[in-house]
């Protein structure tokens, strides 16, 4: 795993990144991708970083910390995937302070981020064979909701030790 010391200046660290998806700008201007709407972006700096990116694993999570100029704090969601038909997410809040933002990282459902690799309405399916996909994919739901919760617990400890 990818981890930065928290509340350690962007500046002072090396940019680690599996993909892009945060632009930060000599002038503090950071944008952040969200989808499904518009670019979120502020002037401020990125204060936590974890990254629970695991070799041969199909999905992983990336959580991020910002502060803006004013104040405010923002929190990033960054779901990869390497599913076929699948494609990236990007979950941002921009809070007023900073339990906010970490009741958004602890609030997020990543089983939403599970997708279904199987037509359950597929004729050519037998019964048998749907109840044997439908617990694979609860074997995946619950493999993603324990590695997130995994990713989570070892970004509080870093911001807590910070």
């Amino acid at each position: 795993m990818n981890v930065m010391h928290v509340l350690e200046s962007a500046i002072d660290r090396p940019v680690v990144e599996t993909r892009p998806a945060a632009r930060m700008v000599s002038s503090g201007l950071i944008t952040l991708r969200k989808s499904g709407s518009r670019p979120v972006s502020f002037s401020g700096r990125h204060l936590a970083f974890f990254n629970g990116y695991r070799a041969g694993t199909p999905l992983w999570h990336e959580l991020n910390l910002y502060q803006t100029d004013d104040g405010r704090f923002v929190g990033e969601i960054r779901v990869y995937t390497k599913a076929e038909g699948s494609s990236d997410q990007f979950h941002v809040l921009v809070g007023d302070g900073l339990e906010e933002v970490l009741s958004f990282f602890e609030g997020y459902a990543p089983k939403r981020d599970v997708m279904a690799d199987f037509d359950i309405f597929d004729p050519e399916l037998a019964p048998a064979e749907l109840m044997v996909q439908a617990a694979a994919l609860k074997y995946r739901i619950a493999e993603t909701e324990n590695q997130y919760r995994a990713v989570l617990s070892g970004f509080l400890k870093d911001l807590n030790n910070g």
